[in-house]
């Protein structure tokens, strides 16, 4: 290599390096805004099973071909107690959807939402999650069918809340049960009322 070679050389080298530090500079110095969203969903329960058994709010669970829930505590299988995934179940008076079961029978989950109930007091829960920069007094709208309700919720940054809620229908059929946030976020589950 000759001079004039080597200036070139060494010129294009200290151009990257110079170039790398200014890059590094400017990512540092405009840091990107962290995202802001919000998590809206029905509240579920995984419960760990051992050898296809458990227990759920102090009544016993055991999953083989059919679900059986204990409700009445007599330890004595009955129709009534037997369900599928999908199925509701009302346990302590609080309306359950047996949501999944795992293939292996290790797990179940439990969603916090009715999906065919008789006809009056309902209830279900939805969480809020707060991954705003502050924390957000939380609008929301609850519609059933014909009804709308409206409340409100404080949600602490990058924490959450979980809402328990109730309605009453006395319409026979199938309803849309929506929940929307203030943040644009909307959820909604279908109900058939017998």
């Amino acid at each position: 290599m000759n001079d004039q070679e080597d200036t070139l050389y060494y010129g294009i080298i200290l151009a990257c390096i110079v170039g790398i530090i200014l890059t590094g500079a400017i990512l540092i110095k405009n840091k990107p805004t962290e995202e802001e969203f919000t998590e809206l969903y029905f509240y579920f329960e995984r419960l760990d099973l051992v050898d296809g058994e458990g227990t759920f709010l102090g009544v016993t669970i055991q999953v083989g071909d059919i679900i059986w829930i204990d409700l009445d505590g007599n330890q004595s299988i009955s129709e009534e107690e037997t369900f599928l995934p999908g199925d509701t179940v009302v346990v302590n008076g609080e309306f359950w959807n047996v949501s999944d079961v795992a293939k292996d029978r290790s797990q179940i989950l439990m969603g916090k939402f009715p999906k065919k109930v008789a006809a009056g007091k309902i209830n279900f829960s939805f969480v809020v999650v707060n991954h705003l920069l502050q924390d957000h007094q939380y609008a929301y709208v609850v519609i059933a069918g014909e009804q709308s309700s409206e409340g409100t919720v404080l949600v602490k940054k990058e924490e959450k809340e979980t809402i328990y809620y109730s309605v009453f229908l006395t319409e026979v059929g199938t309803c849309r049960v929506s929940v929307t946030v203030d943040t644009g976020e909307e959820i909604y589950f279908y109900l058939t009322v017998e």
